[in-house]
This record gives C-alpha cells, sequence and structure tokens, in this order.
C-alpha cells in the first residue's frame, strides 16, 4: 500500500510538472498613439483561466504561468479608450508577445480603435462604424502637395470640383469633399474633431489646407456613432488630425521641386522633455500650373461683371457684332458663344500658388492623468485667381471687314478665353486656435476644450482706386463695329474699368465639454456625456464698377458707379448646440453595441429686407438692413453593432439619423422688387427664405472587415442606403395673389397689368433623394515585399418623388417645363448645363456625383526603407470632370541615401491624361434632362503631367 501511494505521488509530481512545462508566459507593451508608455493599465486574460497584471512604467507587463487555450484580452486605464480583443489563442510552451495601442479619451480624434496584434503593418477595423483612415504616410509617400489626391483615392469620397470656377489643372481652383454622394454642404469637416467655419455656403474649402500639417485624415462614412455632432453630415463626417507631440526626438525636413517650377518646402520637430510635449511645424508650397505664362486670346469687346472696355485710340467703346442668336452646341439645347468679329491677343496668365502654414502646439502633463494642450494652427494663400475660374471655348473667328489682313486668318478656329483681364488675385487667411484641458477623476474622465476659427478671403482684380481704370496693350484683329475700325494685328492701348473686389470675413468660436465614465465587467462599458457650442459669423459681397453706356466718351467717369452685390451683410451669423449621450456597450466577448443620441439646436441670423432703395442703398456692414432671427430643435439617434465571430471577423451594422441645417446663404435673399414681364404678363418677387427647415436623412450601412492569416492582408465591404428629406432647391411658386400696381418695397409702379398673377421666387425644401452604394477594399501591406490595395465604390446619389410642376418656373396646368431640367428622378445628380433656348436646365448643387469610383496599387517595400508604388486612380461616368470614365496613373519612388536621408522621385498623371489647361466650355459630356433633351457642359482638364523630385531627412522615429 505504501508501495502504490508513492507511485502515485510521483506520477501527481511529474504531471504536475509536465503541464508546469507547458505552461506559457505572456508578455506585451501598451502606448498611446503617440508613442509613449502607457502605465499602470490593468491587464486582463481571461479564457480556461483568468490571469490579472498591470503595466509598469515603461508600459510593459508580464503574466507567467498561463495555460493553453483562446482567451479574450482586456485592457483598461482611466482616460482612455478601453481595449477588448477576442480569441487570443495561447499554445503550449510558447511565450506570445502582446504589442497594445490604446487611444486616449480627447477631442481631437473621432476613433475607438483599438488595434492588438504582433506582426504586420495594417490596421483592422474593430469598431461598429465604417472607417477608413488616410495617414500622414501614406500622403508623404505618394508625395502629395495638396489633400484632394488621397482623397479621391479613397472608397465613398470624392474630392470635388465645381462645374464653374474649377480648373483642375490649377492648384488654386475650389475643392471640398464629398461622402457617399452627398453634397459639399451635406458632408461635415472637422479639424482636430471641432467644427470650421462653413458659414456662407456650409462646405469647406479644402484647397488651402497644407497635408503637412497633418498626422492623419478619418473618414467616419454614414450613420456612424463616432462623430461628436451631426450637422451637415448627411453622408459623413471628415476630420483632419493635425501632428501630436511624438515621445521621442523626431525631426523631418524635406525640400522638393517639379517639372512645372513648383518648390515646396517642409520642416518639423517634435519631442517631449519632461512633462512638455511639442510640435513645430512649417511648410511653404510654392505651386505653379501649367496654365502659368499662357497666352490666352480673348474678345475686349464683351463686357464681364460691369467691366467696361474702351479704345485708347479712338475714345470710344470697343463693339462688337458677334453672331446671334448665339449658335447652339449641336445635339443640345445649350448655347455657347463661339463667333467673334474683333478678338484680342493676348492676356498673359500668371497662375501661382503660395501656401505658408505653421503649426504649433504645447502639451503640458501636471500629473498622468492631467494634462493642458494649445495649439495654433496657421494658413496664408496667395493665388493668381484668373487661371482657377477660366475656361476656354473653341471659336470662329468671322470678320466682316473687308480690308483685313491680319496674320490671323479669317474663318479660323481659334480658342478664345474667358478670363479677367489684368492680374486676378486670391488671397485666403485661416488661423485656428485651440486650447483643451484633460483629467481624470477617479476611473472618470473629464475632457474641456475652447477653439476659434477664422477665414479671411479676398478676390480683387483691377487698381485700388474702382474709378481709375487700367489699360493694357493687345494685338487686335477684326473689325470694331462702334468705331468702324479694322484692325490687322496692330498694338491698340485697350482700357477696362476692371475694379472686382470679393471679400468674404468668417469668425467661428466654440467650446466642448465632455464627460465619460466606464462601467461594467473590467470597466469594458463607457458613458460619455459631451456638449459642444459654435458661434459663427459670416459676412460676403461683391463690389465692382459700371457706368456710361457705349456713347460716352472713353476716359470719362461720369455716370460710373460702385455697384455692391452683397450675399451675407455683417450681423449675419449661425449659433450650433449638441448634447450628445453616448454609450458602448460590451454585452459579451463577441458582440458590442453602440448607442448615440444628439439632441441639436440652431439659430440663425439672415437678413430679410432693406430698408434703403429697394436694395441699393445698404451696405455690406449691415446698414440698412432688417434682420431675423429662426431657431430650430432636432433630435438624432444612432445606433451601431459589431459582431465578431472569430478573431479575424468583425461584422458591423449601423442606423441612425442627420441633419444639414440650411446655410446662411439659403437663408439671406432679402426682399427685391417685383419683375414684371410683358410678353408672359406674370410678375416675379423674390421673398425671403427663412422658413426653410434642416434637410433630415435616415441611413443604414451594413459592413464586414476580415484580416487573413498572414495578419497584413484585411478585406472590407459595406452597402448603404440613406434617405434625404427636405433638400434644399430654389422654386417659382404661386402666391394666390395679384400683382400691385406700386411695388410695397420701393413705392414705384410695377407696371403689371391688371390682374396679373404674382409669383414667388424662394428657396424651398423638395420631397425626397436617395443615397445608395457599395463599398469594397482589399489591401496586403507587408512591411517588406510586395504589396497591394484594391478599392472601389459604386453609388447613386439622386431625387425621387419629384412634386408638380417642378419643371415650371411658372406652375400651373399646361405649363411649359422650362427649369430644373438637369435633375431628373432616378439620375445621379450632376452639377446642371449650359442653358439655352430660354430654358434654365441647374442640377441639384455645383458638382456631378460619380456613378463608380476606384484606386489600384502595387508596392514594393525592401528592409531598409526603400519604396516603391504605382497607383492608377479611376474616375467614373458622371464624374466632375465631364468626361468618359478614365484613370490617372501616378507613381512614387524613395530610396534612403544614408542615414534618415531619402530622395523620392513622385510623379500624377503620367500618361497626360486631358493635358490642356483651361477647361473647355460646352465641350464635355452633354447630359440627359427631363424634357428628354441634353444640355452641354463644360470638359474640366487635369493639366500635363507633374514629376517631382523631393529630398527628405528624418531624425528620430515618429
Amino acid at each position: 500500500m505504501v508501495k502504490f501511494f508513492g507511485t502515485l505521488c510521483v506520477f501527481a509530481l511529474s504531471f504536475a510538472l509536465a503541464q508546469a512545462a507547458q505552461a506559457s508566459t505572456v508578455t506585451g507593451k501598451v502606448t498611446d498613439t503617440n508613442g509613449a508608455p502607457v502605465a499602470g493599465a490593468a491587464v486582463a486574460l481571461t479564457g480556461p483561466a483568468t490571469y490579472r497584471s498591470a503595466t509598469d512604467a515603461t508600459g510593459a507587463f508580464t503574466i507567467g504561468d498561463v495555460g493553453q487555450g483562446v482567451y479574450s484580452v482586456a485592457i483598461s486605464k482611466a482616460g482612455y479608450n478601453p481595449v477588448n480583443e477576442d480569441f487570443f489563442t495561447v499554445l503550449a510552451g510558447a511565450s506570445p508577445n502582446i504589442v497594445v495601442t490604446m487611444q486616449a479619451i480627447n477631442f481631437t480624434s473621432l476613433r475607438t480603435i483599438a488595434s492588438v496584434r504582433a506582426t504586420g503593418r495594417g490596421t483592422f477595423n474593430t469598431t461598429p462604424a465604417s472607417v477608413n483612415v488616410i495617414s500622414a504616410q501614406t500622403i508623404q509617400e505618394q508625395g502629395a502637395t495638396q489633400v484632394m489626391k488621397v482623397l479621391d483615392e479613397t472608397p465613398g469620397i470624392v474630392a470635388s470640383l465645381p462645374q464653374t470656377g474649377g480648373n483642375a489643372a490649377a492648384p488654386g481652383a475650389i475643392t471640398f469633399p464629398n461622402i457617399r454622394g452627398a453634397l459639399s454642404y451635406e458632408t461635415a469637416t472637422l479639424i482636430d474633431g471641432h467644427p470650421v467655419s462653413v458659414g456662407t455656403f456650409g462646405d469647406y474649402v479644402t484647397t488651402f489646407l497644407n497635408p503637412f500639417m497633418l498626422q492623419n485624415v478619418e473618414v467616419v462614412k454614414g450613420p456612424g456613432v463616432e462623430a461628436p455632432e451631426v450637422n451637415y453630415a448627411i453622408g459623413g463626417t471628415v476630420n483632419f488630425e493635425t501632428k501630436d507631440p511624438t515621445y521621442t526626438p523626431t525631426g523631418f525636413y524635406s525640400a522638393g521641386i517639379d517639372n512645372r517650377g513648383s518648390a515646396t518646402v517642409n520642416f518639423g520637430l517634435s519631442n517631449t522633455v519632461g512633462k512638455l510635449g511639442f510640435v513645430a511645424a512649417y511648410s511653404d508650397a510654392n505651386l505653379s500650373s501649367a496654365t502659368n505664362n499662357y497666352q490666352s486670346i480673348l474678345s475686349p469687346s464683351s463686357p464681364t461683371n460691369g467691366i467696361l472696355n474702351f479704345n485708347g485710340t479712338t475714345g470710344t467703346t470697343i463693339g462688337f457684332n458677334d453672331a446671334f442668336p448665339t449658335p447652339i452646341v449641336p445635339g443640345t439645347i445649350s448655347a455657347v458663344e463661339n463667333n467673334y468679329n474683333l478678338i484680342a491677343c493676348c492676356q498673359p496668365i500668371t497662375s501661382l500658388y503660395e501656401n505658408r502654414s505653421e503649426l504649433a502646439k504645447l502639451r503640458y502633463k501636471f500629473s498622468p492623468a492631467s494634462s493642458l494642450t494649445v495649439a495654433y494652427l496657421g494658413g496664408q494663400t496667395f493665388a493668381n485667381n484668373n487661371a482657377n475660374a477660366g475656361d476656354i471655348t473653341p471659336s470662329t473667328f468671322a470678320t466682316t471687314s473687308k480690308t483685313y489682313a491680319g496674320s490671323i486668318p479669317n474663318g479660323s478656329i481659334q480658342d478664345v478665353g474667358f478670363v479677367r483681364v489684368g492680374d486676378d488675385r486670391e488671397i485666403n487667411n485661416e488661423p485656428i486656435f485651440e486650447g483643451d484641458f484633460r483629467t481624470t477623476l477617479g476611473k472618470d474622465t473629464l475632457l474641456a476644450r475652447y477653439y476659434a476659427a477664422g477665414i479671411d478671403r479676398l478676390l480683387y482684380t483691377g487698381s485700388t482706386d474702382p474709378f481709375r481704370p487700367q489699360t493694357f496693350g493687345y494685338q487686335l484683329y477684326g473689325n470694331d463695329s462702334n468705331s468702324k475700325q479694322t484692325f490687322s494685328g496692330q498694338t491698340v492701348p485697350v482700357t477696362f474699368f476692371n475694379y472686382f473686389n470679393q471679400a468674404e470675413i468668417d469668425r467661428l468660436k466654440g467650446y466642448s465639454f465632455e464627460y465619460d465614465h466606464p462601467f461594467g465587467n473590467n470597466d469594458k462599458d463607457l458613458a460619455e456625456l459631451s456638449y459642444d457650442q459654435s458661434d459663427s459669423t459670416t459676412t460676403s459681397y461683391n463690389l465692382f464698377v459700371s457706368g456710361p453706356s457705349a456713347s460716352k466718351a472713353a476716359f470719362t467717369t461720369s455716370g460710373l458707379r460702385l455697384n455692391q452685390s452683397i450675399t451675407l451683410p455683417a450681423g449675419s451669423g449661425q449659433l450650433f448646440r449638441t448634447l450628445l449621450l453616448r454609450g458602448n456597450f460590451q454585452l459579451n466577448d463577441r458582440l458590442t453595441v453602440a448607442i448615440a443620441n444628439y439632441f441639436n439646436n440652431y439659430r440663425s441670423t439672415y437678413p430679410t429686407k432693406c430698408t434703403l432703395g429697394g436694395g441699393n442703398g445698404c451696405t455690406f456692414d449691415g446698414n440698412g438692413f432688417v434682420f431675423n432671427t429662426t431657431t430650430h430643435a432636432h433630435y438624432d439617434g444612432r445606433v451601431a453593432v459589431e459582431y465578431r465571430p472569430s478573431a479575424s471577423l468583425a461584422l458591423r451594422l449601423s442606423a441612425g439619423s442627420a441633419i444639414a441645417p440650411p446655410y446662411l446663404a439659403l437663408l439671406s435673399g432679402t426682399l427685391q422688387p417685383i419683375s414684371f414681364n410683358s410678353k408672359s404678363n406674370i410678375a416675379t418677387e423674390k421673398v425671403n427664405s427663412g422658413a426653410l427647415s434642416p434637410e433630415t436623412a435616415f441611413g443604414y450601412d451594413l459592413g464586414a472587415d476580415y484580416r487573413f492569416r498572414d495578419g497584413v492582408t484585411t478585406l472590407s465591404g459595406d452597402v448603404y442606403q440613406t434617405n434625404l428629406f427636405n433638400h434644399f432647391i430654389t422654386e417659382t411658386t404661386n402666391s394666390g395673389q395679384l400683382c400691385p400696381a406700386n411695388d410695397p418695397l420701393t413705392n414705384a409702379p410695377t407696371g403689371c397689368q391688371a390682374n396679373t398673377p404674382l409669383f414667388f421666387n424662394s428657396n424651398v425644401n423638395l420631397n425626397n433623394a436617395r443615397f445608395q452604394g457599395l463599398e469594397l477594399s482589399l489591401r496586403h501591406r507587408p512591411t517588406t515585399g510586395f504589396g497591394y490595395t484594391l478599392q472601389g465604390a459604386l453609388q447613386k446619389a439622386y431625387a425621387y418623388n419629384l412634386p408638380p410642376y417642378f419643371y415650371c418656373s411658372t406652375p400651373g396646368p399646361g405649363c411649359t417645363a422650362n427649369t430644373n431640367l438637369a435633375i431628373v428622378a432616378g439620375q445621379n445628380f450632376n452639377g446642371g448645363g449650359i442653358s439655352g433656348s430660354g430654358l434654365s436646365v441647374g442640377g441639384f448643387s455645383n458638382q456631378n456625383v460619380p456613378y463608380a469610383q476606384g484606386y489600384g496599387e502595387l508596392s514594393y517595400r525592401l528592409a531598409n526603407g526603400a519604396y516603391a508604388i504605382v497607383g492608377e486612380t479611376y474616375f467614373g461616368k458622371n464624374n466632375a470632370l465631364n468626361r468618359a470614365p478614365f484613370g490617372v496613373l501616378s507613381a512614387s519612388v524613395s530610396y534612403p541615401l544614408n542615414d534618415g536621408l531619402s530622395l523620392q522621385l513622385s510623379g500624377d498623371n503620367l500618361t497626360n491624361q486631358y493635358p490642356a489647361v483651361f477647361p473647355n466650355f460646352g465641350g464635355g459630356l452633354a447630359i440627359p434632362l427631363a424634357n428628354g433633351q441634353a444640355a452641354a457642359t463644360q470638359a474640366n482638364v487635369l493639366g500635363p503631367q507633374i514629376l517631382r523630385v523631393t529630398l527628405t531627412k528624418v531624425l528620430g522615429k515618429p
């Protein structure tokens, strides 16, 4: 018996020793997104048994004697989003290492992504929202000097160009982001998580944003719960996140040139010394385009915006007898002026764009739990605007003079440009100030922030004196119908009263508070209460000169006057308030639910009436205007669910609503004098649109992310639908009233006949629109070797259930379809076409929504940091260039020369797709209209290929 028990004890001891030999030691390190160690974080492994540990001062932790099995990993610390990773496998005798990045709870980032991985350089989206993150590394590797290029590569987001005033070959052209077919004012844009000034038209222009200042661009698509507010977020939210202080010393310097004469210089320095972290960055991007030094032929006799042109030799206004009526573009109803009896050569075009940007950020840690961050982001841009907004039209030079003997053949086709004479300049200044405080109260986190932003944008042409003309020497060809003089290339002084001044002044200030409370098992759940308030004011106006008729002497200022066109006088503004209740609930190891409730309130102040001369006497400083204020409230709820069947698969579903408040330019229409049309016997009065309701939307998103076994390949897909209500549009409706004999505004006779019906023209809410789409992305991103990206989207954005008489400017039975013709039910939104034949063909907005977009990339990387990238961006049908579907090829190669120094060669539009330098007015693909006809469009261009050489020096590891 003693022998038996002895044998049993030996066996038990041997078994225990064998099991101990099979036990594993799990190690790991936890850092924040800036590389700083996270000390004191609680670590829990839960599976066959439960093991607990905590990180030390270096962020490291060790858990010994862990039995084999499948575990879930939970890491938490006050002030950070909890990290939860399921299906972490521990094998017998192995020593797995866990690398954890914790996202600090802050205002700057919208993400709650927490990645737990041991290998690979890719990320795996574990949030219940459709999220794309464009890193600063991606921007740098592609040699991008503006953000538009990388935005166009991202599924579901398009960097749109307006149909007019958006030359894609010029770096100063206006661009703005659009998500999932939503228009520019239906896409929320944030910087460091807070609103920016979008006062006049509700959209944010990305042209002047320098990408070197950015750490990430976060795109939250659809009804995700990550955004701090849902104002303007019909399609989603774009957040431009600026650089943060790094934990270790990091320096960056680059200098580059391209084949167009552009030069860029970037400098950045970041570090944390003791309790103080800092970032200092500066960029000077002096970009030239192929339009620079272009010699434009123009018609010197065509007045634009009140410009009066005089022949300095004869002392009379320059006259013309161009073809009338204006010729119709074949196959369309659109009229494009393309016959000229008098042309001038040449107007030199200067197309320079210089952006200087600065970033200064200081972060002081009072304690491990409390910190204060202050930041300044500034951008000053100078651009020559005559290239940004110009176009050309292939036109017939057809002089009627029998004595013409010039070098330009009569009857020849010439590219006549629509450009402003002289130097058309644009100055843009956008300062942003931020200050936020972060601390913890026990396990809870408290955040407070103040921010201020501004836009000072000035476009001006002509001399500083509105009544002092400018004289230019042009070679004239053809005949002056006023002076009856023939020109055969003589240089003639032509004098222009071409003063034009467009100004926009925006100011925004706001503050935010947030309180976060973790709860539940291992503090996996998180409740949030936050409040944001932003107050913006906007002034926007044009000043221009008009005056003496053609019979007046050329150089007299008699009869000249300075006119003003006021979009928003001083005193216009909006106040936004958002109260957010949000909860993230880890229901079990596989299921997470997030619920967000947005309580939105906004107040708009806008002009309704000018008391001084029917609109002519009031001034942009607000003098003479009567203002009105309206307040609206709206509740928007959202819910998102994530299900993790395995460690490599995440399924997500989100649903919820958003609003797009009417932007101030829609509300600011002041009452105008009655306009009477004696031919139709109809009177029209423009009335204020203060009763506009906000656009509202309810959307769904179903998506999934799959991570392959290699850990560096991910597949992501989403299908979505968003229903939009109360879309904004301009409409004319029968008031049910008769036109009065005297105008109530001016007390002057209206000229209306007896029983003349009175129609109101105003901005109204349309019934329904819908956004639908499919997005796919396949990425293979190893640290070294071959990599690839294949991603794209199919999307629709269209109106449906259009109301009766929608296409009639004068509604009623038997009315003529003569307006809104480019808005066709079931057809993607477009920027409209060129009008003609008395018809208005305007679209829903000033940009197109393509049916498809895509991006494909091949890359190869070496262990020493060298890489080669080749990418193709696809622009589908109904693209912003009004062209047939096409692709644009780009490439970038970088090789390290020595420690931290590398040489990069990059190129865009390498196949010279649409290499012209000016859009062709009337030369784009025609768009179908609701009446069965078609309208011509403007064919945009990309400009010839760009080749860049950049030398980069990096100190430390970012």
